[in-house]
């Protein structure tokens, strides 16, 4: 994953963490719900990115789309 799409997603994750803590300091439990769900989804989003090799491909997936169950 290039550099700065890598310190756009850890930024989101800082956005999720500091609206959690207002939502918790106003007690306003919807904001802190919607704030860590974002938070989980931004992690949902990261998962690929740690799961390529070397090359950038993702082991077991043909890079030309075919299926290799067929």
């Amino acid at each position: 994953m290039p550099l700065l799409h890598r310190l756009g997603w850890i930024l989101f994750l800082v956005c999720a963490v500091l609206y959690s803590w207002a939502g918790i300091r106003d007690g306003d439990p919807l904001i802190v719900v919607g704030s860590l769900t974002f938070g989980v989804a931004c992690v949902f989003f990261l998962i690929p990115t740690r799961t390529t090799n070397t090359q950038g491909l993702t082991p077991g997936v043909d890079p030309l789309g075919s299926d290799p169950r067929c």
